[in-house]
C-alpha cells in the first residue's frame, strides 16, 4: 500500500485548523456559559419578583381583609347614598359636597366650596356647620341654603325632627324643630359638650373643672341624675338600655354605664381614643358602635386598627388590620376612611364583604340610614 504524504505547508494549515477549531470550541462553550449565567440571574429575578407579589398581596390580605365571597354574599350587600366633603385644590380651599352609592356608581358634585363640617342627613335635608353657623341644604334642589340657628355653635346631634346645638359662647343647648325653626327651646344648663337624646331622657356630658360627667334628664332637661363619679367621660355612645364611654382618668379604658345608674369597666384590654379637647371633634358614634351584641372600637393600643368585645364573654376580635380615622356603622355594615390615606371604604361585619366605595381625598362622610 502507498503511503500518502503531507507536505510542510499542508501540516501547517491542518495544525492551524485544528487550532481554530479548539478555540471556537472555547468561545462557544464561554458563551454558552454566559448564557446559562443570565438565564440564572433572570430566573432569580423572577423568583424574587414573584415573592414581592406574594408578599404585598398578604399585605393588602390583612390590611383589608379581603376574600373571595360567592356572588350570592357580594350581591346581597345592601346599597347605601352616601354624602362626603372631598377637599379644593386652591390655596384656600373649601371642601365640595359630594354624593355617591356603597356600590360605587352614581357619582355626583353636589355643592362646590360648601365647607361643611360635622355633617348630618335627615330626610330630604342635609346639616352641617359652615363658619361656626348650622346651615342645612335642601338635597331636593342641592342648591337652597337654609340657616338653622343664628348663634355661632360648637356641634350638635339630631334625633327625630329635632336638632340640639351647643353653644360656643356657653356651651348651652337650644332644641330646634327642623319642621319648624322657629319652634325652639332654650335650656339653662352650662358646660356641655356631648348629647345623646332617646325616647325617654336627654343624656349630657357636662364639663366640671378638670373632668366630664354624665347625667340623665328628663326630656325638658329636668330630673337631674347623675351617672358618673370620678370617671373622666368621653366619647359616649349607646346601645339599648347602657351607654358606653371612654374614661380618660383610666388611661382611656372603655367604661359601661345604665340608663339608670351603675358604672362598670368593660376590661382592661379594651381601650380606644379619646378626645384631645376639640369640643367640635367630640362624637363617639365615629370611633365606637354596637352591634349584635358586640362592641366595636378603634383600639389605641393597635395602631387604631378596629376591634371587636362580645359584651357577654369579653372576648376580642380584630376585625380590620387598617389604621381607622373616622367610621360609620348603618345596621350590618361599617363604613370607615383610613388614617392619612385617601379613599372611603366598606366592611360587612356579617359576611365578610370588604370594598373600596371612593378613592376620592375625603375629610368626612355621612351615610343615609
Amino acid at each position: 500500500m502507498q503511503k500518502l504524504s503531507v507536505s510542510d505547508e499542508e501540516q501547517m494549515s491542518r495544525k492551524e485548523y485544528l487550532k481554530n477549531k479548539r478555540k471556537q470550541e472555547r468561545q462557544m462553550n464561554s458563551a454558552f456559559g454566559r448564557l446559562t449565567k443570565k438565564k440564572v440571574i433572570v430566573a432569580m429575578l423572577i423568583i424574587v419578583l414573584l415573592a414581592y407579589v406574594a408578599i404585598q398581596f398578604y399585605i393588602y390580605y390583612k390590611q383589608t381583609n379581603y376574600t373571595y365571597l360567592s356572588a350570592e354574599e357580594v350581591d346581597s350587600q345592601k346599597v347605601y347614598d352616601i354624602y362626603y366633603m372631598s377637599e379644593g385644590y386652591t390655596y384656600n380651599p373649601s371642601s365640595s359636597l359630594n354624593y355617591i352609592k356603597s356600590n360605587s356608581f352614581d357619582l355626583t358634585r353636589i355643592y362646590t366650596d360648601l365647607g361643611f363640617e360635622q355633617i348630618k342627613v335627615l330626610g330630604d335635608k342635609l346639616l352641617g356647620i359652615k363658619d361656626k353657623k348650622l346651615y342645612y341644604l335642601h338635597l331636593d334642589d342641592n342648591q337652597t341654603l337654609t340657616e338653622v340657628y343664628e348663634k355661632e355653635i360648637d356641634k350638635y346631634t339630631v334625633y327625630g325632627n329635632d336638632v340640639y346645638v351647643i353653644t360656643s359662647e356657653d356651651k348651652k343647648i337650644t332644641k330646634i324643630s327642623l319642621m319648624s325653626l322657629s319652634d325652639r327651646i332654650e335650656f339653662d344648663k352650662e358646660g356641655v359638650v356631648e348629647i345623646l337624646v332617646d325616647d325617654n331622657y336627654i343624656f349630657l356630658c357636662i364639663e366640671d373643672k378638670n373632668k366630664k360627667g354624665l347625667y340623665r334628664y328628663s326630656q325638658v332637661l329636668t330630673d337631674e341624675m347623675q351617672l358618673t363619679d370620678s370617671e373622666n367621660v368621653s366619647y359616649i355612645v349607646e346601645d339599648n338600655d347602657n351607654i358606653y364611654f371612654v374614661n380618660k382618668a383610666d388611661e382611656n379604658r372603655v367604661y359601661k354605664v345604665n340608663k339608670n345608674g351603675g358604672v362598670e369597666k368593660i376590661s382592661d384590654d379594651v381601650k380606644s381614643v379619646t378626645d384631645k379637647g376639640a369640643i367640635t371633634q367630640i362624637d363617639g358614634s365615629k370611633y365606637m358602635f354596637c352591634y349584635s351584641g358586640n362592641l366595636y372600637y378603634i383600639n389605641i393600643d393597635d395602631n387604631r386598627c378596629l376591634w371587636k368585645v362580645n359584651l357577654e364573654s369579653l372576648e376580642r376580635e380584630k376585625v380590620l388590620y387598617s389604621s381607622i380615622e373616622i367610621l360609620q356603622n348603618v345596621e350590618d355594615t361599617v363604613f370607615y376612611k383610613i388614617e392619612d390615606q385617601r379613599g372611603l371604604f366598606l366592611y360587612n361585619v356579617d359576611t365578610g364583604f370588604n370594598s373600596e366605595v371612593s378613592s376620592r381625598l375625603i375629610t368626612e362622610f355621612v351615610v343615609k340610614k
